[in-house]
């Protein structure tokens, strides 16, 4: 009998607990779901969207290679590329893809003679957390427009230490012709040596050594007047 009630009390609890619980049970469980089903709408969502930047940017880069190299673009074809970047960048902001699109900007901007507004478009890039490999690649363009509008000691203050290792030798080298261009040949050799040291590309060897002995006669020179000067002290 004692058994028989204490089942008895054992379902009346239950009851009483479900009519002051259950429709929370109810209610989390709907929530739950809920939460899948708008993640997983999420997710395809973004995929969808990384899917159609892809192929927009890749219909860029197509209408891109269809003017050769060094080749000024056609006015047209320059606008049209413009407008569509601008709206991929806009539409793809957090994405690889919107950071293409802005150095794809920076590009047009270079061609014509936009050199503001190209750094601008790298200087968005750079703030929009690129990857290290991407990052060091556009700060080296960067720092080519900033030199490119007079402001050598900007340019020079980017590319003192690369943020990838593989940049090395290229930040190197373009330190070299920054401070040539500063008529600093003592420097511009020092960093060609550097850039050799690091390993650059084969094709890319016989004119980094064509720059390094334009400027060793100047380097020692340079070298040997310092160390009479010390003489002199």
């Amino acid at each position: 009998m004692a058994d028989h009630l204490s089942e008895e009390e054992q379902i009346e609890r239950l009851k009483r607990w479900w009519a002051e619980q259950g429709r929370g049970v109810v209610a989390a469980i709907v929530l739950l779901a809920g939460s899948y089903g708008g993640w997983s709408y999420y997710q395809h969502s973004v995929e969808e969207a990384n899917l159609a930047a892809s192929s927009e940017y890749q219909a860029l880069s197509d209408l891109l290679v269809a003017t050769p190299l060094g080749e000024p673009l056609d006015s047209t074809l320059a606008a049209e590329l413009e407008s569509r970047a601008a709206a991929l960048k806009a539409t793809a902001a957090s994405s690889q893809y919107g950071r293409y699109a802005a150095l794809l900007l920076a590009r047009l901007a270079v061609e014509s003679d936009d050199l503001e507004g190209a750094a601008d478009q790298l200087r968005w890039v750079l703030a929009s957390d690129p990857d290290a490999g991407l990052g060091a690649a556009t700060t080296l363009r960067l720092a080519r427009v900033l030199a490119a509008s007079g402001d050598v000691d900007g340019a020079l203050a980017l590319v003192q230490s690369p943020p990838e290792l593989s940049f090395t030798a290229a930040y190197a080298e373009l330190r070299g012709d920054l401070h040539r261009s500063q008529g600093n040949d003592g420097a511009a050799f020092t960093a060609y040596q550097a850039a050799l040291a690091a390993g650059v590309e084969q094709s890319a060897e016989p004119l980094l050594e064509l720059k390094l002995n334009a400027v060793a006669a100047s380097a020692v020179i340079d070298g040997a007047d310092g160390a009479a000067d010390q003489g002199e002290q």
